[in-house]
């Protein structure tokens, strides 16, 4: 198992944060990026619409000079690219595509 498969593997665990396994891969840390995961509660990433008001976009997918590496998630549904909020309660719902 290499190294950074080894790292993988403890991100998906809950023993390192996300920028942590960024980091053993040789990329720089996100904004958010502190989380660990926690099987028990588990924690989803959404394709992000780039609009997050309280990320700082360092290393944002929107920035004019984004890399391939450039953050392209969110845990905030409320901010996912490809989900609508729906009625007065808080309920989102995957864009369907239509065409």
């Amino acid at each position: 198992m290499t190294e950074i498969e080894k790292a993988e593997k403890e991100f998906l665990n809950g023993k390192i944060t996300f920028n942590e396994l960024r980091k053993r891969k040789g990329l720089k840390p996100v904004d958010g990026g502190n989380i660990l995961l926690d099987r028990e509660k588990g924690r989803t990433f959404y394709l992000c619409n780039g609009e997050v008001p309280y990320c700082r976009k360092s290393s944002c997918y929107k920035n004019k000079n984004a890399t391939e590496e450039a953050c392209r998630h969110t845990t905030n549904v409320a901010y996912a690219l490809n989900f609508e909020k729906v009625g007065k309660g808080i309920d989102y719902f995957e864009k369907e595509e239509r065409g």
